[in-house]
């Protein structure tokens, strides 16, 4: 069992997705197919794309497993991964309805908000914080959710207020997060520095269409020069804009969730 554990992580790390499946589903079944054994086979399936085999597992092992949380959870941030965010979400909704243990649902609802908005699909997120915002129970997860839907529609003023409320929650409530601190803390210097790189560029192509002689430059102008700038910086030095990490967020253990180990920040 060790060496199969092993040859996992060994596949995972070189992507090889069809081994690592063949793999982890050897030692599912050398486990004996126990629960445990399938929350560890769904960890493994969440970390490879959201291919066909992938979700026939998922399929299997739910099916033996059907109250299983952890699982469900893997299952719909796969799903979420794979494109299907709304088919995740009604798998997330259905099973709130379902849960009767306050703790589990908590979980069900704040992960029924998080994919959405990680996946980047505000439309689903908004409808989604509407249903379940009451059944969150975490106010600095609340504000964090607000932002990144802000931001998502570009309303960068609000997203950088909801943001503070994150990072304010940490420093006067000893029970908030560090690590959700952590990641506004971050997106609030991300969208300060792209809109401030926005300005630059707004400025500069303004300053190119004057040099032409072009006193009376229209907006049109002036977004068109501003988008050749940016495609020139862009090709002469990569992409601008931060790299996200994944999902930005842990949530909760049972949710699977990308994100480098958090700072100490000062209260």
């Amino acid at each position: 069992v060790e060496l199969l554990q092993q040859r996992v992580r060994v596949l995972l790390l070189s992507k090889q997705p069809a081994e690592t499946i063949s793999t982890a589903a050897t030692l599912y079944k050398r486990r004996d197919r126990t629960e445990a054994a399938a929350v560890e086979f769904a960890n493994v399936l969440n970390r490879l794309p959201p291919s066909p085999a992938v979700m026939e597992h998922y399929d299997s092992i739910r099916a033996h497993f059907p109250a299983n949380t952890a699982i469900l959870l893997r299952h719909c941030w796969s799903l979420g991964k794979g494109g299907r965010v709304e088919e995740a979400c009604l798998e997330l909704g259905k099973s709130f309805e379902q849960q009767t243990e306050p703790r589990r649902r908590q979980i069900l609802a704040q992960s029924a908000v998080a994919i959405p908005l990680e996946l980047n699909n505000a439309e689903v997120a908004a409808v989604q914080l509407k249903k379940f915002r009451k059944e969150i129970g975490n106010d600095q997860m609340l504000a964090f959710f607000e932002g990144q839907l802000a931001e998502q529609r570009q309303d960068y003023a609000r997203s950088v207020e909801k943001m503070q409320e994150v990072v304010n929650a940490y420093r006067t409530d000893s029970s908030a997060s560090s690590e959700l601190a952590r990641v506004a803390l971050t997106r609030i210097r991300q969208v300060l520095s792209e809109r401030q790189l926005a300005e630059e560029i707004r400025k500069a192509a303004e300053l190119t269409l004057r040099r032409a002689g072009l006193n009376r430059y229209d907006e049109a102008n002036v977004r068109e020069e501003a988008r050749s700038l940016l495609n020139v910086l862009e090709s002469e030095g990569g992409q601008n804009r931060t790299p996200r990490e994944g999902p930005s967020v842990i949530i909760d253990s049972n949710v699977p969730a990308t994100t480098v180990k958090p700072k100490t920040l000062d209260r």
